[in-house]
């Protein structure tokens, strides 16, 4: 039982997409150790939420310095910090914007360009499990003149067993 609890513990140390969320471990009346996502009243927590990320920002500076003079943009789904549930490996979407001519949305993931809407509704595909990154830039005739801010999220998968 010891040698099934090191080498769990040591391969969610060493694995950085799982290592994402928090795991905790409890033993239940029977002596059998059980880890999950999900915290317990006699469970003990074995590995932290990790939600930093240091990507290199590769997008332009070509905001306005003033924030009274920018349009405000901002990703209302997926939420800062939430855990998608997708075994599709499909997310949905949205941004929201002001009315501005000609608009036209640039997504972004894990800071590379995505794809493109001028509605501020996007579908991605095949989105791998783990912890991801969003942002969008809004442009009107092919200016930038608004960012979001950054939005992080977990993709969650379950694993069938084969």
């Amino acid at each position: 039982m010891f040698d099934f609890l090191s080498k769990t513990l040591i391969f969610l140390l060493l694995t950085p997409n799982l290592a994402l969320a928090a795991v905790y471990t409890w033993t239940d009346k029977k002596g059998v150790i059980h880890l999950e996502d999900k915290p317990r009243p006699q469970s003990t927590i074995i590995q932290e939420k990790q939600t930093n990320i240091s990507h290199k920002k590769t997008f332009p500076q070509e905001l306005s310095n003033n924030p009274a003079q920018s349009p405000q943009i901002s990703i209302i789904s997926p939420q800062n910090n939430e855990t998608i549930h997708a075994n599709d490996r499909k997310l949905s979407v949205n941004v929201n914007f002001p009315k501005v001519e000609s608009p036209k949305i640039v997504l972004f993931l894990d800071n590379i360009k995505n794809t493109e809407s001028n509605n501020g509704n996007f579908e991605l595909t095949e989105i791998d499990r783990g912890e991801h990154s969003l942002k969008a830039q809004l442009y009107s005739k092919d200016k930038l003149i608004a960012e979001s801010p950054q939005v992080i999220f977990f993709l969650w998968q379950k694993q069938i067993p084969q």
